[in-house]
């Protein structure tokens, strides 16, 4: 863990993902706050749509948890990479959409 520096690329890679999650923050007002540390991640919704989407993220292949009715958790790999990150927001915006 320590040879490959996982503790700084959870860190690294884990602000990246909540700065692309922000984002969507701004072109979807039902996402209204995206809140954690390193790699765990909470998305908050104005409205209760959780289970909806976390069936559909389970659709699209991500694997998300309903921690409150307007609320998911992502729970990454530390060994996350920027690329795979972008391909796990582009998903859940996906999802979004679809349950929308």
């Amino acid at each position: 863990m320590l040879e490959h520096d996982v503790p700084a690329n959870a860190k690294q890679v884990g602000s990246y993902l909540a700065d692309r999650l922000r984002n969507m923050e701004t072109k979807r007002p039902i996402v209204t706050e995206v809140r954690g540390s390193g790699c765990l991640l909470a998305v908050e919704f104005s409205e209760d749509i959780s289970g909806k989407l976390v069936e559909a993220c389970i659709g699209e292949g991500i694997l998300v948890n309903p921690v409150l009715p307007n609320a998911i958790r992502l729970m990454p790999p530390l060994n996350l990479t920027k690329e795979v990150a972008d391909e796990a927001v582009a998903k859940i915006h996906k999802a979004l959409e679809s349950i929308l």
